[in-house]
């Protein structure tokens, strides 16, 4: 988990163009500043233009594979109950397990949600570093299998 949250950080911060707070994009170092086109409204003329603004994010699938000397049903509960997660990150987590609920870990430095829960099975994500652009979340999906009582995770997102 740690290689692929490093990866995903590496992964969302490189090249990312942030919207300044005059409106004007800003690029990380050595690169050009793309140009937004305008669009003018054909309606009646407005006092105040807006321009568009956006954030592009690159971003990249990543397949994960690993097993532990755990059962399936004692390793997906260690990643989705409060006290065991608050014990592995050593910070405060704010979590239920179940669909559609929001979690908040890491002092809120990561938040998501629980979009699939099948015990045992799989669990299904979206999370997002605090400092990721608004409304950008990363989906993933964590599968869990049985390989003779040892748990192999298959991480995909």
């Amino acid at each position: 988990m740690g290689i692929y949250v490093s990866t995903l950080k590496t992964e969302l911060t490189q090249g990312m163009i942030l919207p300044a707070l005059n409106g004007e994009s800003v690029a990380p170092t050595g690169q050009p500043v793309p140009r937004t086109k305008e669009y003018k409204a054909k309606s009646a003329p407005s006092k105040t233009q807006t321009r568009p603004v956006g954030v592009r994010i690159p971003t990249c699938k990543i397949s994960l594979r690993d097993t532990f000397l755990t059962s399936p049903g004692e390793f997906s509960t260690a990643l989705t109950a409060r006290e065991l997660v608050r014990a592995l990150t050593h910070a405060p987590a704010t979590l239920e397990a179940d669909k559609g609920v929001k979690f908040h870990l890491e002092e809120g430095n990561v938040t998501g949600e629980f979009t699939d829960l099948v015990s045992e099975k799989h669990t299904a994500m979206t999370w997002r570093f605090k400092s990721c652009p608004g409304g950008h979340f990363a989906t993933i999906t964590l599968t869990f299998s049985d390989k003779n009582g040892e748990t192999e995770l298959c991480v995909e997102g």
